[in-house]
């Protein structure tokens, strides 16, 4: 047995740089393992020395520590690996065949390592697919499970491979989620692939089906392309119908060089552009500069576009730009301007939820003067100092009072100063919120901000200050929340910066940069970069690179970011020209682009919205949307939109045809106890108490299909 310092210099020279001292250190370290020395309970360390080193591969013109090591030196190295007598190295060995390590699995394969816990234990024997152990440990998945909840991605995706490979499709179910409808609207990522890849591998053809219609629609698709490549087809002539409509999207998806269509699993759709287009028009744009504000109504009718000199209001509806006694005109805002050294010039406007409401200044320094425009009549609520921002406020169905009187919009002003605004007036005094972060932060006595936002309740706020520095307050104590520095997350300084709150409040999502291109739309949101020390949780900045302005965070809805970024799982949306500016209406579901300083482009989002929710979560309204986009919409479609747009109304009519809706009470017969019908569970395979899905049970839950 090697003395303690003894242990402690070979486990340096293992960890050594230079590649020959490293080479004879790493090899005296694995002659002590494999004699079955327990290096004085440091052999934990010895373990990711090891197995790095196995894992060495060649590199072309590379340095010499980076060669493979020589063949001797392998075996002697997986000797090791299967010697361990110490627990914490069979841990630690353990949790590196969790992470995906080959040699750690084969290691933990070979010698029969467990860990003593017995969560751990069961991911272990599935990711070395010793599946006979695993399914006596673990009869009803639910320890996996457990393990996969809170396993890091790569964990996941490891567990998830070892179950596809064997066909193991009920595991992947499992891990997914005890109950179907909240594992399909949890899915990640490569999660929705690897439950079909699984069911596939597994024979369960008519079980993948008969889930399609409740995946996203992208995964459908992805499902009913695996279906077809085994040489399956449905029976029913209903079914024939909707997968040949799959088919032919699949077909149409293929010809637009998508990629969808292919069996790999993690190539993700990378177009499914189903924003259609409901509105252009023309302004007479006059100067050279970009407008400061682009604002949406919240039911996406009306579109308002701030310049420093106009304002124009576009009704989406009629087409018409502020129409006046059937004639096209711009508003003018000169007239109204506070008196000052400078040209007047407006500086913020947005929509609030019943009309457009914006902001004017008159100099610098010159306190500025808040508008309501609504019905063509410009109104002047009140002035306020040095204001740096217009936030509309979310409506409050308990606020009682003269709905007039409700707080509608928030003016920010440097310090940071806010204060509410109603249709009629100021609602109360500016209030100076108390100063947040560092003291010696940069830039902390400016009064200029780069960017703020408001969370969907309401109830947080959101500033960026001229040092790049986030900091969050509650609006009803006016106390702080936490802070933290953009720059810590990106070295690309975020002048001008966009931030927006994420549906839960939870986090901000903060662009900066420049870019001219409107992509991304995704569930999905990467945190590239979160801080996890102090006072920063839980407000973290998750950093979108090369982004420009994000425009719309809510709920059930596609993330819009004007962006140069192209990452995996985007969506683009063809404007014509040069975004110049992007603003969304409150739900999301309407987005209207700026092109070229002169056109006006608004779209409908809500099919886009279908194509990423599990479409088990659809209503008929759902239906009726997009059978409407199909009918009235059918001219502005291109090929692509209309095949993709009747597939996922076909995939809706189908599953709205076979469930049961019921409106009020059940009439239960006199004399008889009401009872929960049964409901076969699609994706698990078993029967439970709940709704009657007719979907299933139509076939009288036998084979509907078969090879072609």
């Amino acid at each position: 047995m090697l003395r303690r310092r003894a242990v402690e210099r070979l486990l340096r020279a293992a960890a050594g740089r230079g590649w020959r001292s490293r080479d004879r250190g790493v090899r005296a370290l694995a002659e002590a393992v494999a004699r079955g020395d327990p290096l004085r309970d440091r052999s934990a360390a010895a373990v990711p020395l090891l197995l790095d080193y196995l894992g060495l591969q060649p590199a072309v013109m590379g340095p010499p520590e980076s060669r493979p090591p020589p063949d001797a030196l392998v075996d002697l190295l997986r000797a090791a690996a299967r010697s361990f007598v110490d627990q914490a190295a069979r841990e630690a060995v353990c949790a590196r065949a969790r992470s995906g390590d080959e040699e750690a699995v084969a290691a933990v394969r070979d010698a029969g390592y467990l860990p003593v816990d017995e969560a751990d234990r069961a991911a272990v024997l599935a990711v070395t697919r010793q599946w006979d152990r695993y399914h006596d440990l673990d009869p009803d998945g639910r320890l996996l499970a457990t393990v996969y909840a809170d396993a890091p991605e790569r964990t996941r995706f490891t567990l998830r491979a070892a179950a596809r490979a064997d066909g193991q499709a009920d595991m992947i179910r499992m891990m997914l989620g005890t109950d179907p409808a909240d594992r399909l609207r949890a899915f990640r990522v490569g999660e929705s692939g690897d439950l079909v890849d699984g069911t596939i591998a597994a024979g369960r053809h008519d079980d993948l089906w008969r889930l399609v219609p409740r995946l996203r629609y992208r995964d459908a698709l992805y499902a009913a392309g695996r279906l077809e490549e085994a040489g399956w087809r449905p029976g029913r002539p209903d079914e024939q119908a909707l997968f040949g409509t799959l088919r032919g999207a699949l077909g149409q998806t293929v010809r637009d060089d998508t990629r969808i269509a292919v069996p790999a699993h993690d190539v993700l759709l990378t177009r499914l552009s189903l924003a259609v287009r409901v509105g252009q028009t023309s302004l007479p744009w006059q100067g050279g500069a970009d407008p400061i504000e682009l604002a949406m109504a919240p039911d996406g009718s009306m579109v308002t576009v701030v310049g420093r000199n106009a304002v124009w209001v576009w009704n989406v509806a009629t087409g018409a730009v502020h129409q006046h006694a059937g004639t096209r005109f711009r508003t003018q805002l000169a007239g109204a301007l506070p008196p000052g050294p400078r040209p007047a010039a407006v500086v913020a406007g947005g929509h609030d939820r019943d009309g457009p409401v914006f902001l004017v200044r008159g100099g610098e320094d010159e306190p500025a003067t808040v508008h309501a425009l609504a019905a063509g009549t410009d109104r002047q609520l009140g002035q306020t100092p040095r204001p740096r921002a217009l936030l509309p406020l979310p409506a409050d169905p308990a606020a009682s009072g003269d709905p007039a009187s409700r707080a509608r919009v928030l003016t920010v002003a440097g310090g940071p100063t806010v204060q509410l605004w109603g249709t009629t007036g100021e609602l109360g005094p500016a209030r100076v919120l108390p100063d947040a972060g560092p003291p010696n932060r940069p830039y902390r006595a400016s009064p200029y901000m780069n960017a703020c936002a408001i969370s969907l309740d309401g109830r947080r706020l959101a500033v960026v200050d001229a040092g790049n520095w986030a900091h969050v307050y509650d609006l009803t104590t006016d106390a702080v929340l936490g802070h933290a520095s953009l720059r810590a997350h990106s070295s690309t300084p975020f002048h001008d910066a966009t931030v927006r709150f994420t549906p839960d409040g939870q986090h901000l999502i903060a662009v900066g940069g420049s870019g001219d291109v409107m992509v991304r739309v995704a569930p999905e949101l990467p945190v590239v970069a979160t801080s996890t020390s102090g006072h920063y949780l839980p407000w973290s900045a998750v950093v979108l690179p090369r982004a420009r302005a994000v425009v719309s965070v809510v709920p059930r809805s596609p993330l819009v970011v004007h962006s140069l970024f192209r990452g995996a799982e985007t969506q683009t949306i063809d404007v014509g020209g040069a975004p110049t500016a992007v603003a969304a209406s409150a739900d999301g579901d309407w987005l209207a682009v700026l092109v070229d300083r002169s056109q006006i482009c608004a779209y409908d989002l809500r099919a886009a919205r279908l194509a990423i929710v599990p479409l088990g979560d659809a209503t008929p309204d759902d239906l009726t949307t997009v059978e409407s986009l199909l009918s009235t919409r059918r001219e502005s479609l291109d090929a692509h939109q209309r095949a993709h747009l009747a597939a996922l109304a076909a995939l809706l009519r189908h599953r709205l045809r076979h469930e049961i809706h019921l409106v009020g009470a059940v009439p239960v017969p006199e004399g008889r106890n009401p009872a929960p019908a049964a409901r076969h569970d699609i994706e698990l395979g078993d029967t439970s108490p709940g709704d009657t899905d007719s979907g299933d049970t139509d076939s009288g839950d036998t084979d509907s299909g078969g090879p072609a």
